[in-house]
C-alpha cells in the first residue's frame, strides 16, 4: 500500500511548481493590461503632482517626430492655472500656446535635431528637459 502512495506522488512533484509559474503568468498578464488600460490616466495624476511641486507647470510627453532634415520637437505640458506657455530649444525659440488649467497643452517646435528644451509660462513657472 505504501509503494502505491509513493508512485502516486511521485508523478506529482513537480505539479506545484507549475501551478504558481501558471498563476505568475496570469498575474503578469492582468497586470499589463490594467497598465496599458490605466496608463494616460496615470500619467496625468503624476503630472498634476509634479506639476504643483514644480510650481505650476509639468512636462506630461516629450516627442521628437522625423521630419526628414530636421525634426519636430513636440511637448505635451499641464499647468495649475490659466496661462501661456512658451517652448524654447537649445537650437533657438520654439512655439507657445494657452493652456487651461489641469489640461493637456502640446507646444511645437520645428527644424529641430536634438538638445535640451524650457517651458516657461507667463507667471514664471518654468521646467526643462532633454530630447
Amino acid at each position: 500500500m505504501s509503494m502505491l502512495k509513493k508512485e502516486v506522488h511521485a508523478g506529482q512533484k513537480g505539479q506545484g511548481l507549475a501551478e504558481y509559474a501558471l498563476i505568475l503568468v496570469l498575474v503578469a498578464m492582468v497586470v499589463i493590461v490594467v497598465l496599458s488600460v490605466l496608463g494616460p490616466a496615470i500619467a496625468d495624476v503624476l503630472a498634476q503632482v509634479t506639476m504643483f511641486l514644480n510650481g505650476g507647470i509639468a512636462v506630461v510627453n516629450v516627442e521628437l517626430v522625423d521630419a526628414g532634415a530636421f525634426d519636430n520637437l513636440h511637448v505635451i505640458v499641464m499647468t495649475s492655472e490659466q496661462s501661456t506657455v512658451t517652448l524654447t530649444t537649445s537650437e533657438g525659440p520654439g512655439g507657445s500656446a494657452s493652456c487651461q488649467p489641469t489640461q493637456r497643452c502640446e507646444i511645437t517646435a520645428s527644424g529641430v535635431s536634438g538638445g535640451s528644451f524650457t517651458v516657461s509660462t507667463d507667471s514664471g513657472a518654468e521646467t526643462s528637459g532633454t530630447y
